[in-house]
């Protein structure tokens, strides 16, 4: 439906869900129910990220997620994902 939008819009879509969606497919991690993020949450990451000295991907990795530190912010896997599919979107609509 987004796509469908921009389309009819003439502006560029960026299928980042869907990348973000085949990488998760592909890395077949175990299922990690939701959380929504409270201030607590953010603080330990914070706390680890500043404390315990641990990278990002360190926490991804302690919390079994693909491409996330907390199912938002991202890790570096997540990051480069995100880059790939901005740098593709601007190489095709630059062609």
């Amino acid at each position: 439906m987004i796509a469908e939008v921009a389309t009819a819009h003439a502006v560029t879509y960026l299928p980042l869900h869907e990348r973000q969606m085949e990488e998760l497919r592909q890395a077949d991690p175990p299922p990690i129910p939701y959380r929504e993020v409270t201030p607590a949450a953010g603080l330990g990451v914070l706390v680890q990220r500043a404390v315990l000295r641990r990278s990002l991907d360190t926490i991804s990795r302690r919390r079994n997620l693909v491409l996330t530190t907390d199912h938002i912010h991202q890790n570096s896997r997540g990051a480069a994902l995100i880059a790939e599919v901005i740098d593709a979107g601007l190489l095709a609509r630059n062609a």
